[in-house]
């Protein structure tokens, strides 16, 4: 989580550019409902909690 900040600095100063050049219509704070998270390590609780999500739906069958 050390990047965090830096991650988050860019993301704004990006949205900011986005304002700038293309008008607020198209910022992602307007269209982007919901967070995303980009990762492809998967710690262990995190493969539990999708294990027992599969688990889950396939008990609905």
């Amino acid at each position: 989580m050390d990047i965090f900040g830096e991650c988050q600095a860019m993301l704004i100063n990006y949205e900011n550019l986005i304002e700038k050049e293309f008008g607020e219509k198209y910022a992602l704070k307007e269209n982007l409902v919901f967070a995303l998270q980009f990762s492809s390590y998967y710690k262990e609780k995190q493969k539990q909690a999708l294990r027992e999500k599969k688990w889950q739906r396939n008990m609905k069958v």
